[in-house]
């Protein structure tokens, strides 16, 4: 049984190191899925930042914002998200998302 606690514990820490969403009256965030299976969320904008989880085709997800990180293609905007499927937190890379409203992802 500790090492069911130690573990539980493991992944509630690994969970919280992503940022907290800036969810405000001005950032409602924006409505979002996943275009892919097996995308990763991570605790940051980097490739080797830790994965929180991971997105699944049409999950539904809220975008609080964008930030500039390690590059995949050309692109090297990342979101940070809320996965409502799963609860993950973290980002993901901008090009695995299709956002559901015009209007814009404010900047992290």
């Amino acid at each position: 049984m500790i090492g069911r606690t130690a573990f539980v514990l493991a992944a509630a820490a690994v969970v919280s190191t992503a940022p907290a969403a800036p969810v405000s009256a001005s950032n409602p965030g924006v409505p979002a899925s996943f275009t892919q299976d097996e995308v990763r969320i991570r605790s940051g904008p980097r490739l080797g930042a830790a994965v929180q989880g991971l997105g699944r085709r049409h999950h539904r997800v809220t975008v609080w914002c964008e930030e500039a990180g390690d590059p995949v293609t050309d692109n090297p905007y990342w979101f940070l998200l809320t996965d409502h499927t799963t609860g993950a937190r973290g980002y993901s890379y901008s090009v695995y998302l299709a956002l559901d409203a015009a209007r814009p992802v404010p900047e992290c």
